[in-house]
């Protein structure tokens, strides 16, 4: 197969895989609900959206059926396929291959290492293509029998909604304290808490705007204080120009 080629199958590898092993645990057949998404046992795998999450790309950059992949940290175990051929690996070959899915592929081709979100350098900690199928068949195959969260995120009007909500209490903050020391501290746990309900909700598979909410809550405030500071001059000012014509007359 050429760089020009493609493939006209319907299904990946990972998934495929993922669904003869399900077969085997006794799982019903993959299927669509009403609303079009995938139902594998009464888990349901919903569709990404060019615009899910964090994401902001072109429409054409979603094609087929694409679920964002909730990366593990700690890849399965690798082995060599020479040591295993020359027997290095026969007393381990029990624990290694029973009741496991086993991938064979090449672990050290440049020209197909990926990025992962536990990747620290642009050139380190790269994981070959046969790992990020190991990785997807991990993940579904763990959604359906050990119901381990898979990732989802707010429609386009939630996030508005959610993001306004934080600029709402960024004003209530300045409405109820007009102590710049108490208020900075309010901030400060206002951002904190933000902080909190992402990452629990993250550790639940969502994936929920922390910067945009945090930027909503410390604008609005200081906008607001900005505003009064402002008007609080031109009140003086004007009571100025006011005592200053009085002495005139």
């Amino acid at each position: 197969m050429t760089s020009s080629d493609t493939c006209d199958t319907s299904r990946s590898l990972s998934f495929q895989v993922a669904l003869n092993y399900l077969a085997q645990k006794g799982i019903p057949p993959m299927k669509r609900n009403s609303a079009g998404d995938v139902e594998i046992g009464d888990v349901v795998f919903r569709k990404f959206a060019h615009n899910a999450g964090g994401y902001q790309l072109k429409p054409d950059h979603a094609r087929g059926y694409q679920i964002l992949l909730n990366y593990r940290a700690k890849n399965p175990k690798q082995v060599n396929l020479q040591d295993l051929l020359k027997g290095k690996l026969d007393s381990q070959l029990p624990d290694l291959v029973k009741n496991k899915i086993v991938l064979i592929g090449v672990g050290k081709d440049l020209k197909d290492v990926h990025r992962t979100p536990y990747t620290k350098g642009p050139w380190s900690d790269k994981i070959p293509g046969v790992m990020v199928h190991a990785q997807m068949s991990s993940q579904i195959i763990s959604a359906v029998l050990d119901k381990r969260p898979l990732l989802w995120w707010l429609p386009p009007w939630g996030e508005v909604l959610w993001i306004a909500s934080w600029s709402v209490v960024g004003g209530l903050l300045v409405w109820r304290l007009h102590s710049p020391s108490y208020l900075g501290i309010a901030v400060f746990v206002g951002i904190s808490l933000l902080s909190g309900v992402c990452y629990g909700l993250l550790l639940q598979g969502g994936w929920i705007p922390f910067i945009p909410s945090a930027l909503a809550l410390v604008a609005t405030s200081g906008a607001i204080v900005v505003s009064s500071m402002f008007k609080s001059n031109v009140n003086r000012h004007d009571s100025f120009l006011y005592y200053q014509k009085s002495l005139d007359t």
